[in-house]
């Protein structure tokens, strides 16, 4: 299947039929679609207007960055010299990841000149640099850096352009600078504000670091994301799976961790330990991430309606996390209830100008037109909508000639296409050039057959059939 161009404007609904038809024939996998509870069209085309609206509102006349809040009066306010600041606009570079996996044609571009832009105005050039909170300034935050770092990670395996690779690396020695004294693997959450360690920088940051790994084989990148999730599993991690959001290092609450299991904490601890099987093929990680996506099921999901509970600007963290899973183990309880968490927020907590504001499952229905709108708060859930639309059945890890077996032949078709932008069949989504992450997956899954995968089943999940198709939708390819 070839590439498609969609030109998305905030009043042209002109891209919905041929855009469903294109998905629909991507996703035309029958035996998975038949263990999966909604639809994965319908959540793209509510991300793609919610994208909309966010082009129409937020974003500023002659700057590809957005504002930070919108009015309903037409005005926008809030954020730094009239442009959002860092931490809601490192959650739209993610949307516009999305979009570049969809139409990479179209997206790319806007997703670069969102990058450069963002770097030109937020980047501080000065002793360990890192991105700023605010347009122009100097005060800058570890956990908005390792959100940075991991959308750079994620634009560079999309896209292969080497400027977020680099950027990344920039960023990771900014996130370094931050480490905590005696507590090998924490890291602060502010330059300048040593009162706590903040699980946030630390978890996310392990991401960040894992990735690198993956794509340059340094160790260092290794070591350092490998020591962070440890440091979280000893200070702020429950016994349950969850994580507190810091450990206070002065205070009352000194040496004590606190004070709330946020939902965007359990995401990262799921992601981060699904980042470590990647990078290194441990599946106690795979199980790992997998008894903290139970434990966070039974925590952040209203048993009575199937929403998430929380902030979304939080809540969409544990999203990412559950496709995260669906797309490692191929259970669909993951991703069903993310799915259904999405069709309930569209049907419940949607204004009727198409706005949405802060909560999502607490607060009822929003029957009332909401006044003001920020940037956050829908960026969280186009990232959602599109994230898990565009998650896909899989078949066999690193079976790159595509013939059921994991074996020598497929280290042939890695080692020939190597540094190459060419489709591997059976690669779940890493796409971008081909390098040492699909090397890591082909040692990770060697000997594995379609009868017998080497793959680690969810404990006590019913096994699904694995659909061996490759969605050229959902990767950019040269």
């Amino acid at each position: 299947m070839g590439r498609f161009t969609l030109s998305l404007r905030p009043s042209d609904s002109s891209w919905r039929a041929p855009f469903v038809w294109l998905v629909a024939l991507g996703l035309s996998c029958q035996a998975a679609a038949q263990s999966l509870s909604f639809d994965h069209q319908q959540l793209i085309s509510w991300g793609l207007e919610t994208q909309a609206e966010i082009e129409a509102t937020l974003g500023l006349a002659n700057s590809p960055l957005y504002a930070e809040t919108a009015h309903l009066n037409g005005s926008q306010s809030g954020g730094a010299g009239g442009v959002a600041f860092a931490w809601p606009l490192s959650t739209q570079f993610r949307v516009l990841n999305s979009l570049t996996r969809i139409d990479p044609v179209t997206y790319a571009p806007q997703l670069r000149a969102f990058s450069d832009r963002f770097h030109d105005d937020f980047w501080w050039p000065q002793g360990s640099g890192g991105y700023s909170c605010c347009e122009g300034g100097n005060d800058r935050y570890y956990d908005d850096n390792a959100h940075i770092a991991l959308a750079l990670m994620e634009s560079y395996r999309l896209t292969g352009d080497d400027i977020y690779a680099r950027r990344a690396r920039d960023v990771y020695r900014f996130l370094l600078a931050g480490d905590v004294p005696g507590y090998t693997g924490g890291s602060y959450w502010r330059v300048g504000d040593d009162s706590f360690i903040d699980s946030a920088a630390v978890l996310q940051g392990a991401r960040a670091g894992f990735m690198l790994y993956e794509e340059t084989g340094s160790t260092g990148y290794l070591n350092d994301a490998i020591e962070r999730v440890q440091w979280a599993e000893e200070y702020t991690q429950l016994p349950e799976g969850t994580f507190y959001e810091k450990l206070f290092l002065t205070g009352p609450q000194a040496g004590t961790a606190g004070n709330f299991p946020l939902v965007n904490f359990a995401g990262f601890g799921i992601s981060a330990n699904l980042a470590w099987f990647d990078a290194t093929g441990d599946r106690t990680r795979l199980v790992e991430a997998q008894r903290i996506g139970n434990a966070s099921l039974n925590r952040y999901i209203n048993k009575s309606t199937g929403a998430l509970n929380d902030e979304g600007y939080w809540t969409f963290e544990l999203v990412d996390a559950l496709v995260d899973l669906y797309e490692h183990d191929g259970n669909p309880k993951w991703v069903n209830a993310a799915g259904d968490a999405l069709e309930w927020l569209h049907a419940n907590r949607l204004d009727p100008e198409g706005h949405y504001g802060v909560l999502w499952g607490r607060g009822g229905v929003q029957s009332a037109t909401l006044t003001e709108w920020s940037l956050n708060d829908m960026a969280s859930v186009a990232r959602s909508y599109l994230h898990v639309g565009l998650s896909s059945p899989l078949g066999l890890a690193g079976d790159y000639n595509d013939d059921g077996v994991v074996d020598a032949a497929d280290y042939t078709v890695w080692r020939d296409a190597r540094g190459t932008n060419a489709i591997l069949p059976n690669d779940h989504g890493i796409g971008g050039v081909i390098s040492l992450r699909h090397l890591n997956q082909w040692r990770t899954n060697y000997g594995a057959t379609q009868t017998g995968s080497a793959a680690v089943p969810e404990p006590t999940a019913m096994a699904i059939t694995a659909c061996a198709v490759v969605l050229s939708i959902s990767r950019r390819r040269a």
